[in-house]
């Protein structure tokens, strides 16, 4: 399994005491770089924005609203970017290997404009090196990304997405206040597909306040029916 460098700087963002305090918490808060025979190969970079939290959230996270091309909201972001690569930049390169693996969690990074992806990534080349073939990830979820956005990410290099659908119930997704429609949903999965990624996985959740056998049997058949690559099942523990 190779090491991983995390890279976050929410802490260096004015934020609410509660934030900061799940930041440092999650450990997500500052730049690791763990250290092994080989030195780490791969890296991830928290990308901490979302519409809105969902309720059983418990990640360190920045709501923005819906209108998340609001001129605050881009300034956030790139002032967030920003300090990430200030601290790619300091942190030392411990092995003599490209990064093999790049993933970009959240938050909801498929939020982040191509132009701030594409700076992360020049950054992470230049002080770690990427490798030719390196599989870098990102999550996305539906109803904040289109093909010409996904088509964006794959000329940046981005091999693999992973679409948080977490159910296929209108009144699930409502209830456990996701941002996203069932329409978003099916929406995305056809985007996806069109934009031809080199993999792409669906998560779903399972576990939510009042999902019924066949509500859930629905939800694995309509994931299975989508044809990615990989399926993800988390299980809701609050």
């Amino acid at each position: 399994m190779h090491s991983v460098a995390r890279v976050s700087a929410l802490r260096h963002i004015k934020s609410p005491p509660r934030l900061l305090h799940n930041c440092v918490a999650a450990a997500v808060a500052r730049s690791v770089a763990v250290k092994s025979a080989a030195g780490p190969l791969s890296a991830y970079i928290h990308l901490p924005f979302c519409k809105r939290k969902c309720f059983y959230c418990d990640f360190p996270v920045e709501a923005v609203g819906l209108d998340v091309n609001k001129t605050r909201t881009q300034d956030r972001m790139q002032a967030y970017i920003d300090l990430v690569c200030s601290e790619i930049r300091a942190t030392a390169r411990l092995s003599e290997k490209p990064l093999q693996t790049v993933c970009f969690g959240g938050g909801t990074p498929s939020l982040v404009p191509p132009h701030l992806l594409e700076l992360l990534l020049t950054t992470l080349q230049q002080q770690y090196g990427i490798a030719a073939d390196a599989e870098i990830s990102m999550e996305a979820d539906p109803g904040t990304f289109c093909i010409q956005r996904l088509q964006q990410y794959k000329m940046l290099g981005v091999t693999r997405v992973s679409v948080g659908v977490q159910c296929f119930q209108e009144d699930l997704l409502q209830a456990c206040g996701r941002s996203h429609s069932l329409s978003d949903v099916y929406s995305a999965i056809e985007a996806v597909r069109a934009a031809k990624l080199d993999s792409w996985s669906l998560d779903l959740i399972s576990g939510l306040p009042n999902l019924a056998v066949d509500s859930w049997k629905h939800s694995l058949q309509e994931a299975v029916a989508a044809e990615p690559n990989h399926i993800s099942v988390y299980d809701l523990q609050v």
